[in-house]
């Protein structure tokens, strides 16, 4: 079991352990030691609630204090993998820090407002004499990380790294395919040996980026994410598309109007270019407006805005009034029909509540989630409540400010669209393959999906006549020895 205090004390010697993901998914951080080098792999946050107020946990060890931390890396811009990287910079000065510049772009504004999130939540839980949640981090905090003087951006696809503080090793980063800007490494210590960590990583390709497969090559020691292993792809993306495509023709021709309640991170640009190329005109609100602009470029996003193929809803900080006009015609059917598109997936907070209050009444109307629906989140109740049921949803007052539950009869579609992210098990297996480590650490899944995956690789190289590495579930707080 992981001991902050045996690693202060230097007691311990080359290991991987796993400070979060204490359920599977969320508040992931990877700690390795290597030929005495502290090396974490990103720093999330998970996201869960208490009553009325949002809580963003933690990964175990807090700020890891009294430990010197040589190498942090963020292979990614989802906030259960750097959501917390402004505070762990604020007390490890000493720390060199590897990003990519997308990755970094998007970290920036997402942690500008998850301090927006967390100060309004502190607010709320005032208001209603509950107890009122940390603020884990400033905006000062903030502007330290991106003005840290030991940044290094990756700008390339590929890019290799040799650092004089830290002689013999080797950094070499690669697109994973997850998301814009997500990258794995593979690191090389003094002794040649090879560490492999993929990130989140997906071998099918996007709307918005290609899929990577394994660009880094081989290596000793494989660490590999498992969101999938129990799910093997059934259906391509194409073929997904089509159903989409044919829900909101009936949508539409029964007057109704179809919400996207999608995550601002990857999946917005994603459910945007796809339903372009199905000849939709989406909407886009909320902060996947931003996210937008971040992911495929202001030029991008301004031509296909020019061109009429993509409208956004009034983003003037100065003129709010027009945003509500702009949301309350389109929701009256002056706009015609436009599939939109709005953050929040869980439906718990953002536009995606607003839209989704007005419409869910409605059997004319669909509202689509085509990300993951976390357990407890109120887009899985909906999933779980039936139709003619009642949900409360975390509804904006706009006259004073805050979110009230207001009940909700379900009545619209409801539907649940796969486009993951994440590789599907027949591609974690070819990469494992590929790859051909002595040891396979898997993590970022539930013990479900770790037992799928492992019987799949067994049978894999088995097939191949090849030797079975040692595959080891990299759980919360289990130090595997390297």
């Amino acid at each position: 079991m992981f001991s902050v205090s045996k690693l202060i004390a230097g007691e311990t010697g080359d290991f991987y352990c796993q400070l979060g993901e204490q359920t599977g998914i969320g508040a992931t951080r990877h700690l390795l030691r290597i030929c005495g080098l502290n090396i974490i792999v990103d720093d999330g946050v998970s996201i869960s609630r208490k009553g009325d107020v949002q809580i963003q946990g933690r990964p175990f060890g807090d700020d890891l204090l009294g430990v010197h931390i040589d190498i942090i890396i963020i292979t990614h811009a989802h906030i259960d993998h750097m959501g917390d990287i402004a505070r762990l910079t604020r007390y490890h000065p000493e720390s060199w820090i590897f990003i990519s510049d997308k990755a970094l772009a998007a970290t920036l504004f997402m942690l500008h407002d998850s301090f927006k999130i967390m100060t309004a939540n502190a607010l709320q839980a005032t208001k209603l004499g509950q107890p009122v949640p940390e603020i884990t981090f400033s905006e000062e905090d903030i502007v330290d990380f991106e003005n840290n003087p030991n940044l290094v951006v990756i700008e390339k696809k590929y890019e290799e790294f040799d650092h004089p503080d830290f002689p013999g090793f080797k950094f070499i980063f690669a697109n994973s395919g997850h998301d814009i800007g997500a990258k794995m490494v593979k690191i090389i210590d003094p002794n040649g040996r090879r560490y492999l960590l993929t990130g989140d990583v997906a071998s099918h390709d996007q709307e918005i980026l290609s899929g990577a497969m394994n660009p880094l090559g081989e290596c000793d020691v494989l660490i590999t994410e498992a969101t999938n292993g129990a799910r093997p792809m059934r259906e391509t993306r194409q073929r997904t598309w089509e159903r989409v495509g044919h829900l909101l023709d009936e949508v539409s021709l029964r007057g109704g109007l179809a919400l996207f309640a999608s995550f601002m991170k990857n999946r917005s640009s994603n459910m945007a270019l796809g339903l372009i190329k199905l000849g939709f005109v989406p909407v886009i609100d909320g902060s996947a407006r931003t996210m937008m602009r971040i992911e495929l470029g202001d030029d991008m996003v301004q031509g296909l805005i020019d061109e009429w193929k993509l409208i956004f809803i009034s983003d003037d900080p100065f003129s709010p009034r027009k945003a509500w006009k702009e949301r309350e015609e389109l929701l009256n059917g002056q706009w015609g029909f436009h599939p939109i598109i709005a953050p929040s997936g869980t439906l718990e907070q953002g536009y995606a509540v607003v839209y989704a209050q007005r419409l869910l009444p409605d059997r004319r109307n669909a509202v689509i989630f085509p990300g993951h629906r976390f357990a407890e989140s109120v887009s899985k109740q909906i999933f779980e409540i039936g139709l003619g049921r009642t949900i409360n949803l975390n509804c904006l007052d706009r006259k004073t400010g805050r979110y009230v539950p207001t009940p909700v009869n379900v009545v619209a579609d409801v539907c649940h669209f796969d486009f993951s992210a994440h590789d599907y098990q027949q591609g974690l297996v070819q990469r494992a393959v590929l790859a051909k480590p002595e040891v396979i650490i898997v993590h970022h899944c539930d013990d479900n999906a770790f037992k799928a995956y492992e019987q799949a690789l067994t049978a894999e190289y088995t097939r191949l006549s090849m030797p079975l590495p040692r595959i080891l579930r990299g759980g919360h707080l289990t130090e595997i020895e390297l």
